[in-house]
């Protein structure tokens, strides 16, 4: 959900913001340049959360998994299919709420941008009326009472007010040079860049405070370099104050002398503070906590658990029984799966599957299980609504479709067998006498079963679990039967854990040197990190 990456965003910007704070402390110590510090803050505020979502979530997993449908193969026949419920998918409150939170956002970058391409055509107008001077050598603007300051982009211009040209030929000289050096440095080009950044996220309030941060450490980098030049100190702050009590802030001039009060204070004390004792150690802890601060931000976990769960809610969901035709009994181990869309489920033990987070599209549902006959459906999905066509008739369920598959057995195969007490060895789980237990033949195989059998749409939610799976395998070490012994909370778990396992192969076990088929508990975990 939006407002769940919206917080993320929030929490990232501001650890960020905690470390560029941290790193401003110790460069200060050292008077290094400020500024990159909180332009790179603003940078790492958007490229994070961009890049966490757009790159896929990373998981580890211990050998277990689910069944990899994209290698299922394709068998063609067609049963019937009867619909059992419909249900309202009960995300749809929660797509308004993003659509809401979306528009508001796109709203909120418009008006922003707006009032930044009003305040510019204002500039541009008012510049007309602006005349030429020169002051020391150098052409500047003289507006009506804008400046002292640097506006334009590619191409940036000084502007003063008409009471510059009144003051000392010395102070007129710093205020030149003050400008200049913001020109020098691309000052206009940065802040202008920084605003830019707040049109894609103007309601993240840290971004703000990042880009003041920015603003403040931009004239202090360039008082630093004023100072380095030559300059007084005491007439340099002494300045600083004029010009501030003649003017009351520049608005849209990125780069301006005069700044709001709260910020020319935080300038004239830094003019007159002193080295600092102790300033390596302090600058080694400022650098530790910067470092364990961005790593923090670096590994915030994203919101990707309540992103998906709440496009489980919010998307089409296909669930279905799948009966054995004749005996009316539920089949185990049924693969449902949408064709050549790389994706599906296996029937637990009570014939239930659940296939989630169904894209738009025209969509084929393939359920097929060995000896028995497969079934087919076409359908189609928008906007959260199933369309399914049978003959002339067309079908439209919101949200959940839940279907009823009853497939019947081949001419050639038993029907589905019924639990009872004369079953052979391989039927149910039942102690059998050995002397040597069965083992994996290869290990790192079977983990990579397990990991490419994990549904995709659960790893990204984090979701994972443990599944204790009766595993019967013959005197050669193939798997030939599989039962549930321990579910884990989610039934899609329970059925890729009993597909993983079928794909293992194994050193059959012994009993006296002699090679016999037995009945074996194996857990498989499912293991997911964000």
């Amino acid at each position: 959900m939006i407002i769940a990456w919206m917080a993320y965003c929030l929490l990232v910007s501001l650890l960020i913001g905690c470390a560029a704070l941290a790193a401003e402390y110790g460069l200060r110590l050292y008077q290094r340049t400020l500024r990159w510090v909180w332009a790179a803050a603003m940078l790492a505020s958007l490229a994070l959360p961009v890049a966490a979502y757009l790159l896929p979530t990373t998981s580890s997993l211990l050998p277990e998994s689910l069944w990899p449908v994209a290698d299922a193969p394709i068998v063609e026949s067609l049963l019937a299919v009867t619909p059992l419920s419909t249900a309202k998918a009960p995300g749809s409150a929660l797509a308004r709420i993003n659509d809401v939170l979306l528009t508001a956002w796109l709203l909120s970058s418009i008006l922003l941008l707006a009032f930044y391409a009003r305040s510019y055509l204002r500039l541009r107008r008012a510049r007309s009326d602006w005349a030429v001077r020169e002051i020391g050598g150098r052409q500047v603007f003289q507006s009506v009472k804008l400046g002292p300051a640097v506006t334009g982009f590619f191409r940036g211009f000084i502007v003063v007010p008409p009471w510059v040209l009144d003051l000392d030929e010395d102070l007129r000289r710093l205020i030149l040079l003050h400008e200049e050096e913001h020109l020098r440095a691309g000052d206009h080009r940065l802040l202008l860049a920084g605003l830019a950044s707040l049109v894609l996220m103007p309601w993240n309030l840290p971004l703000w405070w990042h880009y003041r941060r920015m603003r403040l450490t931009v004239e202090l980098d360039c008082d630093r370099r004023v100072l380095q030049s030559g300059a007084r100190p005491r007439t340099y702050g002494g300045l600083l104050l004029e010009v501030g009590r003649r003017t009351s802030g520049m608005g849209f001039f990125p780069a301006a002398f005069s700044e709001p009060r709260s910020l020319l204070e935080k300038r004239v004390r830094n003019l007159i503070r002193r080295a600092p004792k102790r300033r390596r150690e302090k600058a080694i802890v400022a650098g530790l906590i910067t470092g364990v601060l961005f790593a923090l931000a670096c590994e915030t976990p994203t919101p990707a658990t309540e992103q998906n769960a709440a496009r489980v809610g919010e998307a089409t969901t296909l669930t279905g029984v799948v009966l054995d035709a004749l005996s009316q009994a539920p089949l185990f181990g049924a693969k449902a799966y949408l064709k050549g869309a790389g994706f599906g489920a296996v029937t637990t033990d009570d014939g239930r599957y659940t296939l989630v987070d169904i894209p738009p599209g025209d969509h084929e549902l393939v359920v097929e299980l060995a000896d028995y006959e497969t079934f087919r459906l076409r359908f189609t999905v928008s906007d959260y609504e199933f369309r399914v066509t049978r003959g002339d008739t067309e079908s439209r369920v919101d949200g959940i479709l839940e279907l009823r598959h009853k497939l019947k057995p081949l001419s050639s195969a038993a029907p589905c067998p019924l639990i009872g007490p004369a079953l052979p060895l391989g039927q149910e789980p039942v102690f059998t006498p050995l002397t040597e237990p069965p083992r994996i033949k290869d290990v790192r195989k079977a983990r990579e079963i397990v990991k490419r059998s994990y549904p995709k749409l659960l790893k990204d939610a984090g979701i994972g679990g443990t599944v204790k799976v009766w595993v019967f395998i013959d005197a050669d070490g193939k798997v030939k039967n599989t039962r549930i012994q321990k579910k884990s909370a989610r039934g899609e778990l329970d059925a890729a854990a009993m597909s993983a396992v079928r794909e293992f192969e194994f050193e059959p076990a012994c009993n006296n040197g002699k090679k016999v088929p037995v009945w074996i508990a194996l857990p498989i975990t499912f293991a997911a990190k964000g």
